[in-house]
């Protein structure tokens, strides 16, 4: 009885050796590592992919990104075969793979001042090293790169990475995006709108000091030139209605201390101004009419309003038809707002 007991005991013990040792074998572990990939079990995969090879750390999301690309066993296997080092770790020679590091350097921002980037492959995040560079595993990945600047806003690219054989580089033109962002478009028309708006607002009391949406150096031109239309003058209207700009007129002049833009707008524009008796010529029409259209303005981004703010509005460039602009948006002064006008004998103070 004994006799067959130990027979029993020996047995056992060779196939359990010989169990531990398949479990420890390359091909059954590679198995294993294949299904955590697959079933995107972080903390396995960690185990059997612990660190580069050339044995520096791997992020987090490193691996979750390779993960959401979605390999099929076929490709696990291949970049496990080609594109990992296999080691023996321990006591036990546990088997461990140790991809290699690809990393994708990021170029173009070197001259664009306040502007940062982030990169993602689908929702998953991935860091980017000192601003120029992201390390990921060896494979084929879709990501979309977002520009992010606090006066030009945010623009994404999308970009198709192939990592199998080697480096990347990505090289970014932030000025052509920023220049052709529907997004910066709307945000420009709306802050030139709001600066026609405070502009009709404040010509019942012909003071433009601190204008809204407007630099110092504006608000004094404006202050200048209707002080002086005050003087021969009994009374002025002034009508703004429909505002397009010209998408493909943008052009970013700085992403300095004080962005700057620069773009063309047409403007329905109506001002009527009634002469004093005085000041007119004897053969002058004491009454003046005048519609204005294209305009050529400079705005400067104010990082204390946290808006753009018009520098320089030039309505005397003559007159282009909108209509034969390809690329453009419109915005719709709002009724209430359309006309400011000033009489000399009525003048008094309003609030903006």
């Amino acid at each position: 009885m004994k006799k067959k007991l130990s027979i029993v005991v020996v047995i056992l013990g060779i196939l359990g050796i010989c169990g531990w040792g398949y479990y420890q074998s390359t091909p059954a572990t590679m198995d294993r590592l294949v299904n955590a990939i697959q079933k995107k079990d972080l903390k396995t995969v960690k185990k059997y992919l612990p660190e580069y090879s050339n044995h520096s750390k791997i992020d987090k999301s490193a691996y979750q990104t390779f993960m959401e690309t979605d390999p099929s066993r076929k490709q696990i296997r291949h970049f496990l075969t080609d594109d990992c080092q296999l080691v023996n770790h321990g006591m036990f020679r546990s088997k461990l793979w140790e991809p290699q590091k690809r990393v994708i350097s990021i170029s173009g921002l070197d001259d664009v001042s306040g502007t940062t980037v982030t990169v993602a492959n689908g929702k998953q995040a991935i860091p980017v090293k000192n601003m120029n560079h992201v390390n990921l595993f060896p494979g084929k990945y879709q990501l979309t790169l977002k520009m992010n600047n606090s006066a030009y806003g945010t623009v994404k690219k999308s970009e198709k990475i192939d990592l199998t054989k080697d480096n990347q580089n990505i090289v970014l033109s932030p000025e052509v995006s920023f220049e052709k962002s529907n997004r910066l478009h709307q945000t420009l028309i709306e802050s030139f709108s709001a600066f026609l708006v405070s502009w009709n607002r404040v010509i019942p009391t012909m003071s433009f000091n601190n204008l809204p949406f407007a630099t110092s150096s504006e608000s004094k031109l404006l202050n200048d030139t209707y002080n002086d239309l005050k003087e021969v003058s009994n009374s002025y209207s002034n009508e703004f209605d429909k505002v397009t700009l010209d998408n493909s007129s943008v052009e970013i002049q700085s992403y300095g201390a004080q962005p700057t833009v620069k773009f063309t707008a047409f403007v329905d524009r109506k001002q009527t101004l009634n002469l004093d008796q005085d000041q007119a010529n004897n053969d002058q029409d004491t009454s003046i009419r005048s519609n204005d259209g294209t305009v050529d303005v400079t705005m400067v981004y104010s990082e204390k309003s946290g808006h753009w703010e018009v520098d320089d509005a030039d309505f005397d460039v003559g007159s282009e038809n909108p209509n034969e602009w390809n690329d453009k948006c419109s915005f719709m002064i709002p009724k209430g707002d359309q006309q400011g006008s000033w009489n000399k004998s009525t003048a008094g103070q309003v609030n903006i």
